[in-house]
């Protein structure tokens, strides 16, 4: 779970310098996307099961990167 979260942190950093309007929002919706697409490509996988708790945990992740971008961004 904790990897999940780390994996992310990145995009949602990076995410939020790219999106400029709304981009909490928007990093937010792309990282539930990308997480949702990742994890049904695992359907298909022979070992790989879905989990929803995995988009959570991805989705925090790039919440925390939003949350640092932003702090950075107003110092």
């Amino acid at each position: 779970m904790i990897g999940n979260v780390f994996l992310y942190v990145p995009f949602g950093y990076f995410a939020y310098l790219y999106f400029r309007d709304r981009a909490w929002m928007r990093g937010i919706g792309a990282a539930a996307l990308l997480s949702s697409v990742t994890e049904f490509t695992q359907v298909f996988g022979h070992g790989r099961f879905p989990s929803v708790q995995d988009v959570l945990m991805n989705v925090l992740g790039a919440a925390v990167g939003i949350g640092i971008s932003r702090m950075r961004k107003t110092r």
